[in-house]
Protein backbone atom coordinates (compact mmCIF):
# COMPACT_ATOMS: atom_id res chain seq x y z
CA UNK A 1 0.00 0.00 0.00
CA UNK A 2 1.00 3.44 0.45
CA UNK A 3 2.79 4.88 2.71
CA UNK A 4 0.52 7.78 3.67
CA UNK A 5 -2.38 5.01 3.73
CA UNK A 6 -0.50 3.07 5.95
CA UNK A 7 0.02 6.27 7.90
CA UNK A 8 -3.35 6.43 8.62
CA UNK A 9 -3.36 3.10 10.62
CA UNK A 10 0.01 3.54 12.54
CA UNK A 11 -0.15 6.90 13.91
CA UNK A 12 -3.58 6.11 16.41
CA UNK A 13 -2.23 3.05 17.53
CA UNK A 14 1.55 4.52 18.33
CA UNK A 15 -0.29 7.58 19.98
CA UNK A 16 -3.73 7.94 21.44
CA UNK A 17 -5.56 9.50 18.82
CA UNK A 18 -7.14 12.07 21.47
CA UNK A 19 -3.80 13.83 22.12
CA UNK A 20 -3.12 17.48 21.07
CA UNK A 21 -3.10 17.96 17.21
CA UNK A 22 0.62 19.01 16.87
CA UNK A 23 1.77 15.99 18.73
CA UNK A 24 -0.51 13.79 16.54
CA UNK A 25 1.42 15.51 14.28
CA UNK A 26 4.71 14.60 15.42
CA UNK A 27 4.47 11.18 15.53
CA UNK A 28 3.30 11.42 11.17
CA UNK A 29 6.46 12.59 11.11
CA UNK A 30 8.32 9.92 13.26
CA UNK A 31 6.28 7.11 11.89
CA UNK A 32 6.54 8.23 8.29
CA UNK A 33 10.74 8.41 8.74
CA UNK A 34 10.94 5.04 10.29
CA UNK A 35 9.16 3.50 7.72
CA UNK A 36 11.04 4.73 5.46
CA UNK A 37 14.41 3.58 7.28
CA UNK A 38 12.32 -0.04 7.78
CA UNK A 39 12.64 -0.49 3.85
CA UNK A 40 15.43 0.73 3.40
CA UNK A 41 16.85 -1.91 5.38
CA UNK A 42 14.45 -4.43 4.22
CA UNK A 43 16.03 -3.93 0.57
CA UNK A 44 19.31 -4.40 2.04
CA UNK A 45 18.72 -7.24 3.90
CA UNK A 46 16.51 -8.97 0.76
CA UNK A 47 13.22 -9.30 3.44
CA UNK A 48 10.35 -10.20 1.12
CA UNK A 49 8.50 -7.11 3.02
CA UNK A 50 9.42 -4.04 4.72
CA UNK A 51 7.27 -4.23 8.17
CA UNK A 52 5.66 -6.05 10.90
CA UNK A 53 2.33 -5.05 12.16
CA UNK A 54 3.80 -5.59 15.46
CA UNK A 55 5.98 -3.09 18.10
CA UNK A 56 9.28 -4.74 16.58
CA UNK A 57 8.47 -2.19 14.05
CA UNK A 58 5.03 0.44 13.84
CA UNK A 59 1.83 -0.81 15.41
CA UNK A 60 -0.37 -1.06 12.44
CA UNK A 61 -4.77 -1.09 12.96
CA UNK A 62 -5.61 -1.09 9.29
CA UNK A 63 -8.12 1.19 8.04
CA UNK A 64 -10.84 0.50 10.86
CA UNK A 65 -8.20 2.70 12.94
CA UNK A 66 -9.06 6.05 10.54
CA UNK A 67 -10.05 9.02 12.44
CA UNK A 68 -10.28 12.67 11.11
CA UNK A 69 -7.82 13.85 13.34
CA UNK A 70 -5.63 11.01 12.70
CA UNK A 71 -6.00 11.65 8.44
CA UNK A 72 -5.45 15.48 9.16
CA UNK A 73 -2.45 14.54 10.67
CA UNK A 74 -1.11 12.84 8.24
CA UNK A 75 -2.10 14.43 5.31
CA UNK A 76 -0.89 18.38 6.51
CA UNK A 77 2.38 16.72 7.18
CA UNK A 78 2.53 14.71 3.90
CA UNK A 79 5.91 13.56 2.68
CA UNK A 80 7.77 15.25 5.48
CA UNK A 81 11.32 13.47 6.88
CA UNK A 82 13.41 13.73 9.37
CA UNK A 83 16.93 13.08 7.88
CA UNK A 84 20.97 13.98 8.47
CA UNK A 85 22.46 15.66 5.85
CA UNK A 86 25.37 14.07 4.66
CA UNK A 87 28.92 16.03 2.91
CA UNK A 88 28.52 13.77 -0.32
CA UNK A 89 25.16 11.97 -0.17
CA UNK A 90 23.17 14.29 0.89
CA UNK A 91 19.93 13.52 2.46
CA UNK A 92 19.97 10.44 4.74
CA UNK A 93 16.84 8.96 6.58
CA UNK A 94 17.87 8.52 9.84
CA UNK A 95 15.42 6.21 12.45
CA UNK A 96 13.19 8.42 14.60
CA UNK A 97 12.89 6.06 16.97
CA UNK A 98 10.49 6.88 19.49
CA UNK A 99 9.05 5.74 23.52
CA UNK A 100 6.26 6.72 25.86
CA UNK A 101 8.33 8.36 28.20
CA UNK A 102 11.78 9.11 28.65
CA UNK A 103 12.14 10.26 32.46
CA UNK A 104 13.28 13.63 31.96
CA UNK A 105 16.50 12.91 29.55
CA UNK A 106 16.22 11.20 26.42
CA UNK A 107 19.64 8.77 25.59
CA UNK A 108 21.80 8.15 22.78
CA UNK A 109 21.01 5.88 20.10
CA UNK A 110 24.76 4.76 20.59
CA UNK A 111 24.37 4.21 24.01
CA UNK A 112 21.23 1.88 23.27
CA UNK A 113 22.38 -0.06 20.43
CA UNK A 114 25.90 0.79 19.67
CA UNK A 115 27.05 2.90 16.88
CA UNK A 116 24.56 2.66 14.51
CA UNK A 117 22.61 6.09 14.76
CA UNK A 118 25.36 8.87 15.36
CA UNK A 119 22.93 11.82 14.82
CA UNK A 120 20.58 10.86 17.61
CA UNK A 121 21.66 12.06 20.83
CA UNK A 122 20.16 12.65 24.26
CA UNK A 123 18.43 15.69 25.20
CA UNK A 124 17.25 16.92 28.70
CA UNK A 125 13.44 16.84 28.62
CA UNK A 126 11.61 18.86 31.50
CA UNK A 127 7.78 18.34 29.43
CA UNK A 128 6.88 14.59 30.69
CA UNK A 129 7.56 15.36 34.73
CA UNK A 130 4.63 13.95 36.75
CA UNK A 131 3.42 11.92 33.51
CA UNK A 132 1.66 8.53 34.35
CA UNK A 133 5.09 6.95 33.72
CA UNK A 134 7.47 9.26 34.98
CA UNK A 135 8.20 7.17 37.70
CA UNK A 136 7.35 3.97 39.12
CA UNK A 137 8.79 0.77 41.09
CA UNK A 138 8.34 -3.04 40.54
CA UNK A 139 9.24 -5.52 42.52
CA UNK A 140 10.33 -9.23 41.74
CA UNK A 141 11.40 -12.52 43.38
CA UNK A 142 14.58 -13.84 43.73
CA UNK A 143 12.80 -16.94 41.23
CA UNK A 144 11.54 -14.02 38.94
CA UNK A 145 15.23 -12.29 38.05
CA UNK A 146 16.41 -16.17 37.79
CA UNK A 147 13.98 -17.17 35.28
CA UNK A 148 14.16 -14.15 32.94
CA UNK A 149 18.57 -14.21 33.54
CA UNK A 150 18.54 -18.01 33.19
CA UNK A 151 20.93 -18.53 35.62
CA UNK A 152 20.58 -18.35 39.78
CA UNK A 153 21.05 -15.11 40.67
CA UNK A 154 21.74 -14.00 44.37
CA UNK A 155 23.02 -9.97 44.11
CA UNK A 156 22.54 -7.66 41.33
CA UNK A 157 25.52 -5.28 40.77
CA UNK A 158 24.46 -1.99 38.27
CA UNK A 159 27.94 -1.71 36.11
CA UNK A 160 27.82 1.75 34.60
CA UNK A 161 25.62 4.55 33.52
CA UNK A 162 25.59 6.63 30.00
CA UNK A 163 25.12 10.26 30.29
CA UNK A 164 20.87 10.06 30.73
CA UNK A 165 21.02 8.17 34.21
CA UNK A 166 20.62 5.07 32.15
CA UNK A 167 22.02 1.75 33.16
CA UNK A 168 24.77 0.39 30.58
CA UNK A 169 25.19 -3.33 31.84
CA UNK A 170 23.97 -5.39 34.93
CA UNK A 171 25.98 -8.25 36.72
CA UNK A 172 24.01 -11.26 38.22
CA UNK A 173 25.88 -13.36 40.44
CA UNK A 174 24.86 -16.55 42.02
CA UNK A 175 25.99 -20.05 42.70
CA UNK A 176 27.28 -20.45 39.53
CA UNK A 177 29.04 -17.57 39.24
CA UNK A 178 28.85 -13.99 37.81
CA UNK A 179 26.62 -13.16 34.14
CA UNK A 180 26.50 -9.94 32.35
CA UNK A 181 24.77 -8.40 29.81
CA UNK A 182 22.90 -5.13 28.81
CA UNK A 183 20.27 -2.87 30.85
CA UNK A 184 18.37 -2.72 27.72
CA UNK A 185 18.92 -6.71 26.72
CA UNK A 186 17.60 -7.50 30.53
CA UNK A 187 14.73 -4.94 29.63
CA UNK A 188 13.54 -6.56 26.46
CA UNK A 189 14.16 -10.16 28.56
CA UNK A 190 11.21 -9.15 30.88
CA UNK A 191 8.61 -8.15 27.47
CA UNK A 192 6.81 -9.13 24.80
CA UNK A 193 3.89 -7.86 22.23
CA UNK A 194 1.51 -8.43 24.71
CA UNK A 195 2.87 -6.95 27.76
CA UNK A 196 1.94 -3.30 29.43
CA UNK A 197 3.44 -0.89 31.59
CA UNK A 198 1.41 -2.47 34.69
CA UNK A 199 2.47 -6.26 33.89
CA UNK A 200 4.06 -7.58 36.81
CA UNK A 201 6.94 -8.93 34.92
CA UNK A 202 7.90 -5.80 32.60
CA UNK A 203 10.48 -3.78 33.35
CA UNK A 204 9.44 0.05 32.16
CA UNK A 205 13.09 1.33 31.38
CA UNK A 206 16.67 1.34 32.29
CA UNK A 207 16.70 4.32 34.32
CA UNK A 208 16.73 2.54 37.92
CA UNK A 209 18.03 1.77 40.66
CA UNK A 210 18.25 -1.82 42.66
CA UNK A 211 17.77 -2.64 46.48
CA UNK A 212 17.28 -5.78 47.59
CA UNK A 213 14.22 -6.57 50.34
CA UNK A 214 14.82 -9.76 51.54
CA UNK A 215 14.32 -12.18 48.94
CA UNK A 216 12.94 -9.61 46.03
CA UNK A 217 14.92 -7.33 44.12
CA UNK A 218 13.40 -3.57 44.39
CA UNK A 219 13.74 -1.44 40.64
CA UNK A 220 12.61 1.86 41.34
CA UNK A 221 12.91 4.07 37.97
CA UNK A 222 11.50 6.60 35.88
CA UNK A 223 10.13 6.55 32.12
CA UNK A 224 8.92 3.85 29.87
CA UNK A 225 10.86 2.40 26.67
CA UNK A 226 14.39 2.61 25.22
CA UNK A 227 14.53 6.69 25.73
CA UNK A 228 15.84 7.17 22.27
CA UNK A 229 13.92 9.70 19.95
CA UNK A 230 10.87 11.21 21.14
CA UNK A 231 9.50 11.37 23.87
CA UNK A 232 5.27 10.76 23.50
CA UNK A 233 4.60 12.23 26.75
CA UNK A 234 6.91 15.16 26.69
CA UNK A 235 5.32 15.61 23.12
CA UNK A 236 1.84 16.00 24.70
CA UNK A 237 3.02 18.42 26.96
CA UNK A 238 4.89 20.40 24.92
CA UNK A 239 1.78 20.90 22.30
CA UNK A 240 -0.65 21.39 25.51
CA UNK A 241 1.67 24.28 26.02
CA UNK A 242 1.73 25.45 22.46
CA UNK A 243 4.76 24.14 21.08
CA UNK A 244 3.85 23.06 17.27
CA UNK A 245 4.73 19.99 15.42
CA UNK A 246 7.91 21.51 13.99
CA UNK A 247 9.64 22.65 17.75
CA UNK A 248 8.70 19.26 18.67
CA UNK A 249 10.81 17.74 16.39
CA UNK A 250 13.58 20.28 16.78
CA UNK A 251 13.65 19.66 20.33
CA UNK A 252 13.76 15.82 20.38
CA UNK A 253 15.79 15.67 16.76
CA UNK A 254 18.28 18.89 16.82
CA UNK A 255 20.95 17.06 14.67
CA UNK A 256 17.89 16.33 12.05
CA UNK A 257 16.71 18.14 9.26
CA UNK A 258 12.95 18.21 7.84
CA UNK A 259 12.32 17.85 4.71
CA UNK A 260 10.18 16.28 1.97
CA UNK A 261 10.26 13.36 0.01
CA UNK A 262 10.69 14.75 -2.97
CA UNK A 263 14.44 15.90 -1.71
CA UNK A 264 15.02 11.92 -1.72
CA UNK A 265 15.30 9.52 -3.77
CA UNK A 266 13.05 6.89 -2.18
CA UNK A 267 9.58 4.73 -3.41
CA UNK A 268 6.31 5.57 -1.53
CA UNK A 269 5.01 2.36 -1.28
CA UNK A 270 5.32 0.09 1.64
CA UNK A 271 5.03 -3.96 2.28
CA UNK A 272 3.51 -5.08 5.54
CA UNK A 273 4.18 -8.38 6.69
CA UNK A 274 0.89 -9.85 7.97
CA UNK A 275 1.13 -13.37 10.41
Amino acid sequence: MDVEEYLFGVVGKEMEKSWPFEALKAQAVCSRTLIYHFKDLAMKKNIPYDVSDTIHHQVYGGVISENEAIVRAVEETSSQVLVGQGEEKGYNIIPTFFHACCGGHTTSAEDIWGGKYLLLNGVEDPYCEGTPFYAWSKTYTRDDVSSIVGTDVNTINLAGFDSSGRIKRIEFSGKFGKKVISAENFRMLTINSNTTFKSARTLPSTMFTVSKNGNNFVFSGKGYGHGVGMCQWGARRMAEDGKNYVEILRHYFPGLVLVSLNQTNVSSSVVIEKP
